[in-house]
């Protein structure tokens, strides 16, 4: 059940990745950025073979990929700057838009490791079950995130400001049970509707993003964290749980009935 669970979630951050990866972004460092994410070919693909992540190696990527979102030379820095400092942009295209551009600064530091994102992510939620250090390993991540929150929104969180993984369980049911909620359900369906006869992935992806994220906030403001900021806030402090297995089954359970009712594939669906 674990290792399924771990892999479907893997699948999902993938597919995520190609979702936002269909969103426009307005500046022209942002366009570069997302251009940027390695493809292996179908015959390196083949030969290539998966390494196998450790502690160490988790660590360092996790420290190269500050570096690579802080460095005022990159163009990832750059883009995530245009973003925040974009006012007309309006916050739910600016969420999208930023997490395009981690993404793809993600994929782009793990081809450093011969990894991409689903190998990444299943390997590493792995080792968060059982490692002695995972403590160490989720604080890392967590310094990903906060490095991004600044960067992209200007959202400044604490080292030391933590969310009991209880309280995460917590929101995280809560948003999932909003998700499967009928008449949020029937709002997704009127969006995809209104694309017209027969629209494509890419369409169907923008236009049920744009429903979900207002949801999300919903339930992120009923909770205590108001605005963007607040909800920046409360997906930076979330997503250092992000390998925890309750919460995964609270997002997949609240995620998958908005991806079917979009007509789209999550990944690894049969």
């Amino acid at each position: 059940m674990t290792g399924r669970l771990l892999s479907r979630t893997a699948r999902f951050v993938q597919r995520l990745h190609g979702v936002q990866q269909t969103l426009s972004c307005t500046s022209q460092p942002a366009t570069r950025a997302l251009s940027m994410t390695r493809k292996w070919s179908s015959e390196e693909q083949q030969q290539r073979v998966t390494p196998t992540l450790t502690f160490d190696m988790a660590r360092d990527f996790q420290e190269n990929h500050i570096k690579c979102l802080e460095n005022p030379h990159m163009i990832f820095k750059q883009a995530l700057n245009h973003i925040k400092a974009d006012q007309e942009l309006p916050f739910p295209m600016k969420w999208q838009a930023g997490m395009s551009i981690f993404m793809t600064s993600q994929a782009q530091v793990l081809a450093l490791y011969n990894l991409n994102t689903e190998e990444y992510t299943q390997q590493y939620h792995a080792m968060c079950q059982s490692h002695p250090q995972k403590n160490e390993l989720q604080q890392g991540s967590g310094k990903v995130h906060r490095t991004f929150a600044k960067e992209a929104f200007g959202v400044v969180i604490p080292d030391d400001e933590r969310m009991a993984v209880e309280q995460a369980r917590t929101i995280a049911s809560l948003t999932g049970m909003s998700l499967q909620d009928e008449k949020f359900l029937k709002k997704v369906d009127a969006a995809i509707s209104a694309l017209g006869p027969k629209p494509s992935d890419e369409e169907r992806q923008q236009a049920m993003m744009l429903q979900l994220l207002p949801q999300q906030m919903a339930v992120a403001s009923e909770n205590g964290f108001e605005g963007d900021a607040g909800y920046v806030r409360l997906q930076t402090l979330l997503l250092e749980h992000a390998a925890d297995q309750q919460l995964m089954y609270h997002t997949l359970s609240g995620v998958l009935p908005v991806f079917r009712r979009a007509g789209l594939n999550m990944g690894g669906e049969a």
